[in-house]
């Protein structure tokens, strides 16, 4: 027998996310995205237009935040219907985002997503602002105000009297505090109900400005933070593996991965939360699939990016153990961006994505790859540094280790002998010299980019 599926989803997320410049903006955002996507809230829009007998929520697919998905229970003819209603309540709860409506069809919904092509896909793009004689939005810049809010314009600023376009007043409405759990966004919620399964105990509160996250690295150096974009290797053609070898067996498969996903984040947030932690030292800003976008204290940026990449493809290997045949399971890819906590975040995660689109390209997503950029040494534009397998940086970690332990001025002394005819007399008056030489002519990682790496180690 053959279903009907429809996805409504939320697409172009990252840049819909951090189109303000603020942090508050983004917490808002994450917050509308969870509920307007819910099911409990698209099953209330469905029930008031009377089609809630055409259709179902999709089980299959799990809960993913920004992700709608649909099980017709009367074939194709009632999608159009379904979706009008699904994305006119869209368009009211998310003023300025793109959705993208797609119909697929298979005996269950994991055959129907190996489909090359949907059967029918159509784009809701972002609305047009017509421009008023007013005033434009404090926040974005983009659409005319309509709403006066007392609020801050850009981080390290004092709140005061702003004008705001309807889709950044509604994510300051929405934007919650860490002291408060009512208004908190989805990825937030959605970790800390997953921290009381852990064998080590966690903090229970996550820090709600990149003031507070910094102030959770190292100490007398706590005004950076680390952002990471990271995202599935080759999740496509895992599917059809898992459809080829199993079957019809496995027909949560997209689930799965997602629980794969949030898992090893938590696992990866484990390893970088100190005893001190008053909040857990991560910010979710997104995790849905197999996507992740969050951020992290600087000198915690390298230990997290290589537990979560390592922790995706182990906890996605256990949520595996049950399907027949042999798969092989997917790698992570990440993008990471070193910066000031007063930097934009849409400037931040403009960043982040370049950098991740960087390494999934250099590897040909066949391999677990990073690509790096510090704003405050570097600027905002991308640099020109290759991105490199994590296998690679696994292999180099003990070095790199030793590396960190030189200060700050040692670490300045050395990268400008780099290359130098004094770099080996230097090396060999502080004894340095095996520790460096790991790097020396070393076209994987080589010393400048090492010296680089460990600033923020």
């Amino acid at each position: 027998m053959t279903t009907t599926y429809l996805d409504i989803a939320v697409v172009h997320i990252q840049a819909w996310l951090g189109r303000t410049p603020l942090l508050r903006g983004r917490r808002g955002a994450s917050t509308m995205l969870s509920e307007a996507t819910s099911r409990q809230c698209i099953e209330r829009q469905l029930s008031d237009s009377s089609l809630a007998q055409t259709v179902e929520w999709n089980e299959e697919a799990g809960d993913i935040d920004g992700v709608v998905s649909l099980k017709l229970r009367t074939g194709e003819d009632a999608t159009e219907d379904v979706e009008r209603v699904v994305v006119r309540h869209l368009r009211h709860a998310l003023p300025a985002a793109t959705f993208r409506a797609s119909v697929w069809r298979g005996s269950d919904y994991a055959e129907a997503r190996t489909s090359e092509e949907p059967v029918r896909q159509r784009e809701w793009p972002e609305p047009v602002a017509e421009w008023s004689p007013g005033r434009r939005c404090d926040w974005c810049e983009r659409w005319p105000a309509s709403y006066e809010r007392r609020t801050r314009r850009r981080e390290g600023e004092d709140s005061k009297d702003s004008a705001l376009c309807s889709d950044c007043s509604r994510r300051e409405e929405k934007a919650g505090y860490s002291t408060s759990h009512a208004n908190s966004p989805g990825p937030e919620k959605a970790l800390l109900d997953r921290i009381p399964d852990q064998r080590v105990q966690l903090p229970t509160s996550v820090p709600d400005t990149f003031e507070c996250l910094a102030q959770l690295g190292r100490s007398g150096d706590d005004t950076h933070v680390a952002t990471i974009a990271a995202d599935g290797n080759g999740i496509g053609a895992f599917m059809t593996s898992v459809r080829t070898t199993s079957g019809s067996a496995v027909t949560d498969l997209p689930r799965r991965i997602h629980e794969a996903t949030w898992m090893a984040l938590v696992d990866a947030l484990t390893e970088i939360t100190a005893d001190d932690h008053e909040h857990v030292p991560v910010i979710p800003h997104l995790v849905g699939g197999d996507d992740v976008l969050v951020s992290v204290p600087a000198h915690r940026g390298w230990a997290f990016a290589d537990r979560v990449r390592q922790a995706f493809s182990e906890r996605l290997r256990r949520q595996c153990d049950d399907m027949d045949g042999d798969v092989d399971i997917p790698t992570m890819s990440l993008g990471l961006v070193v910066h000031h906590r007063t930097v934009p975040i849409f400037v931040v995660v403009e960043l982040a994505e370049t950098l991740l689109s960087r390494a999934k390209n250099d590897w040909a997503a066949e391999t677990t790859a990073l690509a790096w950029h510090d704003i405050t040494n570097e600027g905002p534009e991308p640099n020109d540094r290759p991105s490199f397998g994590c296998d690679t940086l696994r292999s180099f970690w003990p070095a790199l280790n030793e590396l960190a332990e030189i200060p700050t001025s040692g670490l300045r002394r050395l990268a400008s002998l780099t290359g130098s005819a004094e770099l080996d007399g230097h090396l060999d008056r502080l004894g340095l010299r095996e520790t460096v030489d790991t790097f020396r002519g070393n076209s994987d990682l080589p010393l400048q980019h090492a010296l680089e790496m460990v600033r923020w180690w």
